[in-house]
This record gives C-alpha cells, structure tokens and sequence, in this order.
C-alpha cells in the first residue's frame, strides 16, 4: 500500500487498520473471491489507481513516521497530561465523595 501497490487481503487481515472494501483495498475471503478481487484489479485501470492513490494516502495519514511522531507529541503534549491528570483528579473526587456519602449514612440494625 505504501508503495501504490493495491492490496487485495482477507478481513481478517485488515481487522483494525479502519480500510473500506474498495475505497483503500479489496478484501475477499474465500479463494474464488481472492482470484476474482486480483483479475478486477489487473483489468480495471480506474479501480487499480483509486486504490493506489487512496492506499499511499492512507498510509501516509495513519502509517508513516510522521504520523506516528504527531502521534506521540500529542500524547507527551502538556495539554494532553494536563487532561489525563484532570481527569484522574475527577475520578478520585467523585470516588472519595461516594466513599464520604457512604460513611455519613447511619447504621441500620439488622
């Protein structure tokens, strides 16, 4: 895909990788659907060039070195652990509040 080399895989093998069936690949299952998702490639220009261009685009986007820098600039960002402690902050809070509730209420006999 990198390459412009379409790709024509089972689901199994693009289970995660968010690729639409005919958009960025083809996926075909059984082996009559493999050889028949091969010969519409080689035949069709339009198609081996839309998935060539969408599968180097995609890439690009989610796959390459700088994606995956923006990516972990993101997560190291001072924005981002400030949202994480916030968040934690607010989970420790709603937790000791419930903790407090649970503590105030009186003690029924049994």
């Amino acid at each position: 895909m990198a390459h412009g080399v379409p790709v024509v895989a089972t689901s199994v093998a693009v289970e995660g990788m968010d690729l639409k069936d005919g958009h960025d690949v083809l996926l075909a299952d059984a082996p009559e659907q493999f050889a028949k998702a091969v010969i519409e490639l080689y035949q069709s220009k339009e198609l081996w060039n839309r998935l060539s261009v969408n599968g180097v685009r995609k890439t690009q986007e989610v796959y390459s070195v700088e994606a995956a820098m923006k990516r972990l600039q993101q997560l190291m960002s001072n924005a981002h652990q400030q949202n994480t402690v916030a968040g934690r902050q607010k989970k420790l809070s709603t937790s000791s509040s419930q903790v407090e509730s649970r503590s105030s209420e009186p003690e029924r006999a049994v």
